[in-house]
């Protein structure tokens, strides 16, 4: 990751003034939503960050797949840890609220940088380690699941169904031609969502020797 930030600074700098300024955030830059949605009232916040490389941790995931839904899954914020929210604090006294923590991805970029986090610091050795784990990752992938649509959309189909119990399950082709039919679900924002995979860089030395 440190050689490609570097790479991009020089790339940058070489291409300034030349038409060109922006062409590393348009071929590679992505924007991460980091959403914060309280129980029990509206005022859910969404700030967004710019990357170039999206990193997926690797210790204790067997597949890209896994490191996605860990990227994705979040945490509930409770107990002592709940949220306060300013807009219905605002009128009187502080209200905390239990509250859903989690990232996802918002905009894609046109060719896609993972990072697989290899390194982790080890609390008990007191030094940085290199995870060696074997970790696979698909030739194509669809990223919709793991983006703040694809997650909207799969919590309104899974609400439908909470509410609908008794209906029996369609089969995939049904449930398929039903999506598409279906008038309440708002088209994707994206043109496409799949990716093909072009190439892997290796780290072959120990984390002391990088």
């Amino acid at each position: 990751e440190e050689f490609l930030a570097q790479l991009f600074d020089k790339l940058e700098s070489q291409l300034k003034g030349n038409g060109y300024d922006n062409i590393i955030t348009d071929c590679f830059g992505g924007t991460a939503c980091h959403q914060l949605i309280p129980s029990g009232c509206p005022h859910k916040k969404e700030p967004e960050e710019n990357f170039l490389t999206l990193q997926m941790v690797v210790q204790n995931k067997k597949n890209l797949a896994e490191s996605l839904q860990d990227f994705v899954a979040g945490e509930l914020l409770s107990g002592d840890n709940q949220f306060m929210c300013d807009e219905c604090s605002a009128a009187g006294p502080k209200v905390k609220r239990d509250t859903l923590k989690r990232a996802c991805i918002d905009k894609l970029p046109q060719t896609l940088f993972i990072h697989c986090k290899r390194f982790e610091f080890d609390l008990e050795e007191m030094r940085r380690v290199k995870v060696n784990d074997e970790y696979t990752f698909p030739t194509h992938f669809n990223i919709e699941p793991y983006t703040k649509y694809g997650i909207q959309k799969a919590e309104r189909q899974a609400a439908a169904a909470a509410a609908s119990p008794a209906v029996k399950t369609p089969s995939p082709v049904a449930a398929a031609q039903q999506q598409q039919s279906s008038p309440s679900e708002s088209p994707s924002p994206y043109q496409c969502c799949e990716y093909d995979f072009l190439g892997v860089v290796l780290h072959l030395r120990t984390a002391d020797r990088t």
